[in-house]
């Protein structure tokens, strides 16, 4: 299964956690070096790897039960309540928003 991760939160993370070790005094140069070269190499090879197009699903109520409802993509079971606030499948991360001129 694709695991969709979110690239600009992860290089503010790295971009604070460089921060933290410029200013501090206890690191060396070398080593602070060294971090920099690290965080431009990982950097490039998050830009250079490839992208997916998110799936779009729906979220499938049976008639029998209300209560709940499932992704159609992977199957994984919600409540009714759940569906309201969810967008996008917590699961397998499709998005399940109604296609443009759909009714949910």
């Amino acid at each position: 299964m694709t695991r969709l991760i979110d690239v600009d939160k992860i290089k503010f993370e790295v971009f604070i956690t460089t921060e933290n070790y410029s200013l501090n005094p206890i690191y060396s140069s070398e080593y602070k070096r060294g971090w920099n070269n690290a965080v431009n190499a990982l950097e490039q090879q998050i830009a250079e790897l490839p992208t997916v197009e998110r799936p779009h699903g729906e979220w499938i109520t049976y008639e029998q039960d209300y209560h709940y409802a499932n992704c159609s993509m992977c199957d994984f079971t919600i409540t009714k309540e759940e569906k309201e606030e969810f967008n996008f499948c917590p699961n397998c991360g499709s998005d399940n928003r109604p296609k443009e001129g759909e009714k949910e």
